[in-house]
């Protein structure tokens, strides 16, 4: 949750995030190390949705985001799905 971050400010959040894990590779024990993506689905929060609304928002846009080929941020919005132009790691998922 971020409460009083506004769309761009959510979307850089997590971007930002996703691309701190994938730059640090676990180390395991023998010397092994793995590389780490992830993918986040974002909604922001109406008053006029349930709880329940809000999470169901958030996780189809986290399902989109691993459709669409994981390591990246997904935005809901309630509309049809659109690429952010600026990178690879931006979209918005709907219905």
């Amino acid at each position: 949750l971020l409460p009083d971050a506004d769309t761009e400010t959510a979307v850089a959040i997590a971007n930002r995030l996703r691309l701190a894990l994938s730059e640090t590779p676990i180390k395991t024990g023998g010397g092994i190390s793995l590389d780490v993506t992830s993918s986040f689905g974002l909604c922001m929060v109406d008053p006029a949705d349930t709880l329940e609304e809000t999470i169901e928002q958030a996780d189809k846009a986290l399902y989109r985001a691993k459709h669409d080929g994981r390591n990246r941020v997904v935005l809901w919005d309630g509309e049809e799905v659109a690429e952010d132009p600026a990178k690879n790691a931006v979209e918005d998922a709907g219905d």
